[in-house]
Parts: C-alpha cells; structure tokens; sequence
C-alpha cells in the first residue's frame, strides 16, 4: 500500500544506514536497520501520504523516538482526519 511505502521512507529518514528494497510486485521486503540517529538532531519534515491519517505515522515515530540517540524534531504534515486512525 502507498501509505506503507511512505511510513518506511520515514524510517529512511530518521535512521543511518538503514536500507529497504521491496520487489517489483510487492510482496517481497528486505529491511536492514541502521541506527536511530533521528538525523542527528536537525529537523525532519515529511508529507504524509494522504490515505492515513498522521497518527498513524506518530505511532511508529514515538516509538523510535524514544529509542534515538539524538533529539527527535519532526514535522509532519498531511490528513488529520479520517476514520481509519
């Protein structure tokens, strides 16, 4: 799913070293974790694909936040309004 796609490509951007291959037909995911750096500090922005709702992107972030060995600053931008999140 589109939305899914863009959740990884968060993960892309708030870690080092991290790679993420998925298949032409996308049924196949490699994923090799980096470190959480949280992009050493800086801010973050990111648009939200718009089939999901912010919180569903806040979910996974708050928990790699937690874990960063930097201040996480993100901003992210996208629907605030649906009835899926």
């Amino acid at each position: 799913m589109p939305a899914e796609v863009d959740m990884l490509k968060l993960v892309e951007k708030l870690t080092n070293g991290c790679q993420i291959n998925i298949s032409k037909t996308g049924t196949k995911l490699i994923f090799k974790p980096g470190i959480i750096d949280c992009n050493e500090g800086l801010d973050v922005h990111h648009d939200c694909h718009l089939s999901r709702n912010i919180v569903y992107y806040l979910e996974l972030v708050t928990v790699l936040g937690i874990f960063g060995k930097s201040q996480l600053s993100l901003k992210l931008t996208g629907n605030t309004d649906d009835n899926l999140d």
